[in-house]
């Protein structure tokens, strides 16, 4: 019982880490000088991509860990 718990709990911990380090990472990515400057044909596409992530992000962080979880409980036992 607590095996399983445990599992998913880092399962859930683990998809949330991954999932923040790939925000932290885009978020460098439109701030850094190496970033699309005004003008440019997808500067708007880019910048105003980043609140769009931001705002579900909760949503794709839960809903992933949740599938990777039940994946793991199917696979453990033999399905």
């Amino acid at each position: 019982m607590w095996e399983k718990l445990v599992g998913g709990v880092l399962g859930l911990v683990t998809v949330a880490i991954l999932g923040y380090v790939a925000l932290d990472i885009f978020t460098f990515a439109v701030s850094s000088p190496a970033a699309l400057e005004p003008g440019d044909p997808f500067y708007n596409a880019q910048h105003g991509f980043l609140p769009i992530v931001a705002g579900y992000f909760p949503y794709l962080i839960g809903g992933a860990g949740l599938v990777l979880t039940a994946l793991a409980e199917l696979l453990a036992r033999g399905r």
